[in-house]
């Protein structure tokens, strides 16, 4: 079980802040996921949204976002190598890299973190998984499918539900569906060809629960809920 961005809890505000990967911690959770950019001076840091506190994550050093964040008071994202060490031999770490380009640098966060045995990395390009998959052979990285606004409509879709050719040409390890794709017995076609399926964002109980029988692993926001569905 992963917990999406560290997973949802009343009592803990914001999201994919070292609070929430503390209390995933805690709950048993095997994975906890999160969403990385690049600030303008190369920082990498736990963010999902391009814009945050009134700032362009990409435009502006991490000292002048942590300043906006303070001002707008809203949890200053951490930095990628301060959650890995945070994480470090308490549970594994699930990286979305949101853009092309941080390749590199966060591979080498995770190298510094002593953790890329502990992490895994995934991207909705295809681009992106290949070139981690050049600059570090042994990385686990996956392909990620279901966006939001298909650039080319059905074809895109297509691409999504029957996407063998599109993971050997990115040398995927893994692939990571929307929940919406799980039909034409893909997870079946997937786990034949070698691909462990990890399927997003998995929040409803029944779903949870008949999911879990079929995939390999579940990503979700509702971390207590899933983990006492497998008690």
């Amino acid at each position: 079980m992963v917990a999406h961005r560290g997973g949802r809890y009343a009592d803990v505000p914001g999201e994919q802040t070292l609070a929430h990967m503390a209390r995933a911690i805690a709950l048993g959770a095997d994975f906890v996921e999160v969403d990385v950019r690049a600030t303008a001076d190369g920082e990498i840091v736990c963010v999902h949204d391009p814009a945050i506190a009134g700032v362009t994550v990409g435009a502006v050093s991490y000292a002048e976002l942590a300043r906006a964040c303070d001002a707008a008071t809203v949890a200053t994202p951490p930095r990628l190598g301060e959650l890995l060490t945070f994480c470090q031999g308490r549970v594994r770490v699930d990286v979305e890299l949101k853009v092309a380009g941080t390749e590199a640098g966060v591979l080498a966060v995770a190298r510094r973190a002593g953790s890329l045995e502990g992490v895994v990395f995934k991207s909705f390009q295809d681009a992106v998984v290949r070139t981690l998959k050049r600059l570090e052979p042994s990385c686990v990285a996956g392909l990620l499918l279901g966006v939001q606004r298909p650039k080319r409509g059905a074809l895109t879709r297509l691409g999504e539900l029957f996407p063998e050719w599109r993971l050997r040409a990115c040398r995927a390890d893994f692939v990571c569906p929307n929940q919406r794709l799980l039909r034409a017995g893909f997870a079946w076609r997937m786990r034949l060809q070698g691909y462990p399926v990890l399927v997003w964002t998995v929040n409803d109980p029944e779903a949870l629960a008949a999911l879990g029988a079929v995939v390999d692993g579940l990503i979700t926001d509702e971390v207590e809920v899933c983990l006492a569905g497998r008690r």
